[in-house]
């Protein structure tokens, strides 16, 4: 459906693929961003990573407190670095 909306309405479709801050060294879901990656291939729609970005962080910065998924100050700028040349189109 949302490719069909694409093409309807005139945009690029963005996918944006997330880490999970399980793990991240060795990263064991790179598996699902090789199947993701193909998805949004297949559909035609940009595909962007966030894992070599974040993965490059070091690990005791990725988070805002230990145990906790949410990201933190370091790990925002670092996803709003990348995604920035896609949405300033």
């Amino acid at each position: 459906r949302l490719k069909q909306l694409s093409e309807k309405h005139g945009f690029d479709v963005i996918f944006v693929m997330m880490v999970s801050l399980e793990k991240m060294s060795p990263y064991p879901y790179k598996f699902v961003h090789d199947q993701m990656r193909w998805m949004a291939e297949e559909y035609g729609w940009t595909y962007v990573d966030l894992s070599e970005s974040l993965t490059a962080l070091p690990e005791e910065n990725l988070k805002i407190i230990p145990n906790n998924p949410h990201l933190s100050a370091a790990s925002h700028h670092a996803v709003a670095q990348v995604l920035e040349p896609y949405l300033t189109k």
